[in-house]
């Protein structure tokens, strides 16, 4: 039996797993129009898939030139992506926010 290697894409995730994506980890639940808009609005994503499925993904949003940011980073519950941050040093936003930032 061979294993499925996790793969990275640089493709958005289907509308169906963006909105899944964002509900089960935690984020603000969107509308399919909402989904839409992020993914065709989006400067760069990154995207894993996990035997086809996206389990995990992240997006760029700015300008084109001077102002980026990183939005909608998400992971399955199944596949922990916090411990990975943690261990770079970012620390949890709550109660303020969802998520998580950079310790200084």
């Amino acid at each position: 039996m061979s294993e499925t290697a996790d793969e990275l894409t640089r493709t958005p995730p289907t509308l169906e797993d963006y909105l899944h994506l964002r509900a089960v980890s935690g984020l603000t639940p969107k509308s399919a129009p909402q989904g839409e808009g992020a993914r065709a609005g989006s400067w760069c994503w990154s995207v894993i898939r996990h035997e086809g499925r996206s389990v995990a993904m992240g997006r760029v949003i700015g300008d084109g030139g001077w102002y980026f940011h990183v939005a909608d980073m998400a992971t399955l519950p199944e596949h922990p992506g916090r411990r990975l941050y943690s261990s770079m040093g970012f620390v949890e936003t709550a109660p303020e926010s969802l998520g998580m930032r950079l310790a200084r």
